[in-house]
């Protein structure tokens, strides 16, 4: 069974900020561009998601 990917939102959320920010940005600064932006998320479920999208600082 192929489930509905929850998370795709926010994944797209963080790929868009790493994007823009010229993949200067680890999962912590991410993590906190998120909760400025009013989302509620934990880092660990940053750092994965990151970790999925193969999204690591130069």
């Amino acid at each position: 069974m192929k489930k509905e990917n929850p998370d795709k939102e926010l994944e797209e959320l963080i790929q868009a900020i790493f994007d823009e920010n010229d993949a200067s940005y680890g999962y912590r600064r991410i993590y906190l561009a998120l909760r400025n932006k009013g989302y509620k998320v934990n880092h660990k479920k940053v750092q994965r998601i990151m970790r999925k999208l193969g999204l690591m600082v130069k």
